[in-house]
C-alpha cells in the first residue's frame, strides 16, 4: 500500500502480478487520478458495491499517463482534452473552476468585490498534470486582470494537498466542479467571491479504454453506474450543463 494515498483508496503497485484476479470476468480494474478518486469516486463506491455485489472492483490511482494496456487496467478516468493515442474515450463530465476557501480564511475581513482584488490574497496554486482549468494565470486572464501573478502564492503539485491547504484556511485555491461539490455542500469550502465558475476547453473528464477492447460485463456495469450517478449528482447541484461536452470555450 502506498502510504501517500488516502486509506480509503486501494493502490495497486503491480497489476501484472494479478493474473488470477484479472481472469475473473467479474473483476475490474479502474484507473483514476488522485483528485477524482479522492473527492468524487471513493465517497460513492459503497453505492456501486451495494448495487453490484458480484463485481470485484479495484482502483489504480495515478496522475501520470500510464499505458493502461501494459498495466492491465480495464478502463481509466482521465482529465484532459479527450484524445490519447491508441485509446478510445467517452466524455463523462466537464470541469468548472472557481476560487474557493475555508470560511475562516477571511477572519472577519471584507471579502473581495472582484477578480482583481484576489491579487492581494494568499493564492494556492498547483502545477503539473493535476492543474484543472489552467491555473491562476489563465483564470486571471479570462477575467480581464492583466497582472497574472498574485502578491502571495504557495504552489503544490497535488490536488489533494491543495484542497487540504484550502480546508485549513491557508489561502484561496481554484476548485473545480464536480470535485468540490461535496465540500461546498458540507460548508467546509465556500466561493471566495460571487462570480460565475470558469470553464476551460480541454479540462474535462473522460472514460478511456484501449481502442478495440471488448468490454467485460463488469466494465459495463461500472460504466452504467458511473454515468447514471454523475447525471444524478449534476441534477442535484444544478450542473447539468457540465454533462455536455464543450465545443467552444475560453482558453
Amino acid at each position: 500500500m502506498n502510504a501517500s494515498l488516502p486509506l480509503h483508496l486501494t493502490a495497486i503497485a503491480s497489476l501484472a502480478d494479478r493474473e488470477r484476479e484479472l481472469s475473473d470476468p467479474q473483476a475490474i480494474v479502474v484507473g483514476t487520478t488522485h483528485a477524482f478518486g479522492t473527492y468524487w469516486l471513493a465517497p460513492r463506491l459503497a453505492e456501486f458495491s451495494k448495487l453490484n455485489p458480484d463485481v470485484d472492483l479495484r482502483l489504480a490511482v495515478n496522475d501520470e499517463l500510464v499505458d493502461i494496456s501494459k498495466q492491465r487496467i480495464d478502463m481509466t478516468i482521465r482529465f484532459g482534452g479527450g484524445s490519447w493515442p491508441s485509446m478510445s474515450s467517452r466524455f463523462l463530465i466537464g470541469c468548472e473552476v472557481t476560487p474557493v476557501c475555508h470560511p475562516s480564511y477571511w477572519d472577519g475581513r471584507r471579502r473581495p468585490a472582484g477578480p482583481g482584488d484576489l491579487l492581494g490574497e494568499m493564492l494556492l496554486g498547483i502545477e503539473g498534470r493535476s492543474v484543472q482549468g489552467g491555473g491562476w494565470s489563465d483564470w486571471f486572464q479570462a477575467h480581464g486582470v492583466e497582472t497574472a501573478k498574485g502578491k502571495h502564492q504557495i504552489t503544490v503539485n497535488n490536488f489533494s494537498v491543495l484542497m487540504q491547504a484550502a480546508l485549513s484556511g491557508q489561502g484561496i485555491a481554484l476548485g473545480g466542479s464536480p470535485l468540490v461539490d461535496d465540500l461546498f455542500a458540507s460548508g467546509v469550502l465556500v466561493p471566495a467571491l460571487e462570480l460565475a465558475p470558469y470553464r476551460v476547453r480541454g479540462s474535462d473528464y473522460y472514460v478511456v479504454e484501449p481502442a478495440g477492447q471488448v468490454r467485460k460485463q463488469s466494465c459495463e456495469k461500472f460504466c452504467s453506474w458511473l454515468y447514471d450517478r454523475m447525471r444524478r449528482d449534476a441534477a442535484m447541484t444544478n450542473n447539468e450543463h457540465l454533462l455536455v461536452e464543450a465545443q467552444k470555450s475560453h482558453r
